[in-house]
């Protein structure tokens, strides 16, 4: 069922429809301007010779549940100019229909673009409103306006709409796999086999979350999908997003991954595109393009059993840090925890998830507590000790602050105190504690993966 949250007190004397001839804000005029505060759906008419005074609507946004949807009237002092803002990218499908708050034409300059409660700014995709019946008005004058739309082929707003993938061959990607998903928390794709007579599969594709919150893909995150081989510390293949200038399929070269907010890759690992709501990404990922890679020297040793039983040993989610299975490798720490856990690979046989202690923190109140704020990317090396590591620290992600003592702590004792002292190292320097190396038990998996057992 669909509800309508009620308006806002209106103006006797607002209009209930209302005319626009531009959306160009260098010729609009005085009655192009438009109150639409306070509705669900305001209805727009278009003056045009083709089609006479033909309308359109459009809505502010919609809450959606299991069971119901809730329409959302538009805000308060929502006046001004619908018009439209050309594209930053390449792709002339990148443009939008956005509403500028402005008193006059005079004023647009001065005036700012309607937001939505999360901050996003209102928009009509440039594809839907080329795309959809609903909007042919609109696009009449959009097109009108603007000749060098007039030249986008059909099957490329399709594309664009629904933002299409075709493949996730790096060798083989087109223009029309580049798609621009900047501030979007989860843009819906649909993914085609080329040639392929059976149906599409869709997928959600997200950034990644902060205290179970959902993150939208940062600004300037336009590019391509597409499938990495595994090599050196990878233990399988990813989904990556890479991040270039345009379109153009050259473009990939000179581009750069996308990272999660920690400064690592983003990705998709490849077990989990099986039986997930992201298995529709599965149907590009040919044998060919799985297998298509030559092994390392290191990776060279014959399968044994348990590598088949590989994939159910990792983990079920996507996780904030990769598998680690040699030393030198980065990963991702937040120093307000206590303590963390990791997952390691033994070799070939199988993995295991390390629980290991913050080299910040003290044991109060039976419960490990760090006195820092901050995340860093760090790397285990071989300790001096078998079946231990060192920690270094290799880039600050956020600057180290001191946290304030919880009320609920008891005061800390002289040794705790000794502890909380420690000063974070400076990058590319070690963990240390009282003049020596702090080091991590890890009961040899990373010698065992990596091959080396102590440093000399």
């Amino acid at each position: 069922s669909t509800e309508v949250v009620p308006p806002v007190d209106l103006p006797v004397n607002k209009k209930r429809g209302r005319s626009i001839q531009s959306l160009d804000p260098h010729h609009l005029r005085p009655s192009d301007h438009s109150d639409i505060s306070g509705f669900i759906r305001p209805r727009f008419y278009v003056i045009s010779k083709k089609r006479g005074r033909w309308a359109f609507h459009v809505t502010y946004y919609t809450l959606s549940s299991a069971s119901t949807r809730v329409v959302v009237h538009f805000p308060r002092e929502a006046s001004g100019f619908l018009y439209y803002k050309p594209s930053t990218t390449s792709v002339l499908l990148d443009g939008e229909i956005r509403f500028r708050i402005a008193k006059s034409s005079d004023a647009f300059d001065e005036g700012s673009d309607l937001l939505k409660p999360d901050g996003s700014v209102w928009k009509l995709g440039l594809s839907g409103v080329l795309c959809h019946k609903s909007y042919s008005s609109l696009a009449d004058l959009l097109l009108k306006e603007n000749a060098s739309l007039r030249s986008i082929p059909p099957q490329a707003i399709l594309a664009h709409l629904h933002r299409i993938v075709r493949t996730l061959d790096r060798r083989h990607i087109t223009a029309s796999d580049f798609h621009d998903v900047s501030g979007l928390f989860a843009p819906l794709y649909t993914f085609e086999l080329e040639g392929s007579d059976t149906s599409s599969e869709r997928a959600y594709i997200r950034y990644e979350s902060a205290k179970e919150k959902p993150l939208p893909f940062p600004l300037g995150t336009h590019g391509f999908l597409y499938y990495l081989l595994p090599h050196g510390d990878m233990t399988e293949g990813q989904i990556r997003f890479r991040i270039t200038q345009d379109c153009s399929p050259s473009s990939f070269v000179g581009g750069r991954d996308l990272t999660f907010s920690t400064g690592l890759p983003w990705h998709l690992p490849l077990h989990l595109l099986r039986g997930s709501t992201i298995s529709g990404i599965a149907c590009l990922l040919s044998e060919d393009l799985v297998a298509n890679y030559s092994p390392s020297e290191k990776e060279t040793t014959p399968p044994t059993g348990d590598d088949a039983n590989i994939d159910v040993q990792l983990p079920r989610k996507r996780t904030s840090n990769p598998v680690i299975t040699e030393f030198g490798q980065l990963f991702s720490l937040d120093f307000s925890h206590g303590r963390y856990t990791l997952w390691i690979k033994l070799g070939r046989q199988h993995l295991e998830n390390v629980i290991f202690v913050n080299p910040l923190a003290s044991h109060r109140n039976f419960r490990w507590y760090s006195p820092y704020n901050g995340v860093a990317l760090c790397c285990f090396e071989p300790s001096r000790q078998p079946d231990k590591a060192v920690l270094r620290l290799i880039k600050v992600i956020k600057p180290f602050t001191r946290k304030v003592h919880a009320k609920t702590l008891s005061t800390p004792t002289a040794a705790e105190r000794e502890q909380e002292v420690t000063e974070p190292p400076e990058e590319g320097q070690l963990f240390m504690f009282q003049g020596r190396e702090r080091e991590c038990f890890l009961r040899g998996s990373l010698a065992e993966a990596s091959g080396a057992a102590t440093r000399s």
